[in-house]
């Protein structure tokens, strides 16, 4: 990602962030297909991004990689859920 490119163990943690998110989503189906899509179009990651060097860039790394995705999909379900409601 290109927001993040300077820095670059935080751009490196960021891949890792978005590889967990894609690991989780199932295959098959529509929901899978428009979660995929929006997990590899990520824009600026600032929730993650956050996250990360709050915790330490070298702090648990796993650990906080997965908190970092859980609360990036957090917010992707708080876009969806505003956009129907």
């Amino acid at each position: 990602m290109e927001f993040w490119q300077e820095q670059k163990e935080l751009d490196e943690r960021l891949r890792n962030v978005r590889r967990t998110m894609l690991d989780v989503i199932p295959m098959e189906g529509k929901l899978p297909d428009m979660a995929r899509r929006q997990v590899e179009n990520p824009g600026k990651q600032l929730r993650p991004a956050l996250l990360i060097l709050c915790a330490g860039l070298d702090f648990r790394k796993e650990a906080s990689d997965r908190m970092a995705a859980a609360l990036e999909y957090l917010h992707m379900a708080s876009l969806v859920h505003d956009d129907i409601v």
